[in-house]
């Protein structure tokens, strides 16, 4: 599935390999938000305008670089996540390196 966010953010997860994930937010009515956050992120391909992070479940969000902001849309998802997980989560800074950052790799199975 292909997304292309109006606004997101990246949340690093900070566990034993951190990881990151999309919050995805598509319009402005704050009563009826439309949102998705991501698998874990498994690389980047970056175009002129846009970063394009594909997930671990083969989702491709298609992310404007001009709209890296948490707005209202999806304020209330971002502070519910952080009530539930504290300090294991955390959104990026909008100047993040986003080609420098270590994404998720699978752990090979072994027969």
């Amino acid at each position: 599935m292909i997304y292309k966010p109006d606004n997101w953010v990246m949340i690093k997860v900070h566990h034993s390999t951190p990881y990151y994930k999309i919050l995805a937010g598509w319009g402005e009515n704050y009563r009826i938000p439309m949102w998705k956050i991501s698998s874990a992120i498994v690389s980047l391909e970056e175009a002129t305008t846009t970063l394009h992070f594909h997930s671990v479940n083969g989702s491709v969000y298609k992310c404007s670089k001009m709209f890296y902001e948490l707005r209202p849309n999806v304020w209330g998802v971002w502070k519910e996540y952080k009530d539930l997980w504290g300090d294991k989560v955390e959104i990026l800074p909008e100047n993040t390196k986003w080609k420098s950052l270590e994404y998720y790799k699978e752990k090979e199975k072994h027969a």
